[in-house]
């Protein structure tokens, strides 16, 4: 089952610009990485904004997975001194979230690979990304998520009933709470509620997870 998610993985960084094979966000023409951009007002988004507010003052963020970048943009609207990082593995995500998003920083990384050196940044941040991160890859993960990160990491992800991950709608949902407890790190959860995001999976399995580091 790991490598059918890793298999998840390599469809993202090998997505073709236009792809009409799949829809994320109800587009029509294929263009799935505007179609992430003009989702930047999303309501979960505002969830992940409250959260932040709750960690100021705070001076960089990077988010692992940062798609075209609509969560760095809002994060820029509301702090516009914070300096905003992202990576993706799909080089046409990070083409675009340059062209949308100039005063940010995009490059080309992996979730357990990234480029970075150690507490570079206060704040991490995963949305709809560690779904497709499996069992055998997922501590790796989170010790290079510690490494980079001086304040705070939030992720939106799926709740599980496993410390590693479970499936759950063909991704991968854990007990983040407990997988943390391995790093002597706890967290808080907030369930987002089915008016914020309607979509079944999210509405079931959809929470913010925010774990203090310091």
């Amino acid at each position: 089952m790991d490598n059918k998610i890793s298999q998840g993985e390599n469809y993202w960084k090998n997505r073709p610009l236009i792809d009409k094979k799949h829809s994320d966000w109800r587009e029509k023409d294929g263009n799935w990485i505007d179609a992430y951009w003009n989702s930047r007002l999303h309501p979960h988004r505002a969830l992940i904004m409250k959260e932040l507010k709750e960690l100021v003052p705070f001076h960089s963020v990077l988010e692992v997975g940062c798609n075209c970048g609509p969560n760095l943009w809002n994060i820029k609207q509301e702090y516009p001194g914070v300096r905003v990082f992202g990576i993706d593995i799909n080089k046409y995500c990070i083409l675009k979230a340059i062209k949308y998003l100039p005063e940010g920083n995009f490059s080309l990384g992996e979730v357990d690979k990234i480029p970075f050196p150690d507490k570079s940044f206060d704040i991490l941040l995963t949305d709809a990304v560690l779904i497709y991160v499996g069992p055998k890859k997922i501590k790796k993960v989170i010790k290079e998520f510690i490494r980079v990160t001086k304040k705070a990491m939030i992720f939106v992800e799926w709740k599980g009933n496993s410390k590693l991950g479970e499936v759950q709608y063909s991704h991968w949902a854990r007990d983040y709470s407990a997988l943390l407890k391995d790093f002597g790190l706890t967290c808080k959860l907030i369930k987002i509620p089915k008016e914020i995001w309607s979509s079944p999976n999210w509405a079931e399995l959809g929470y913010i997870f925010v774990c203090p580091i310091a």
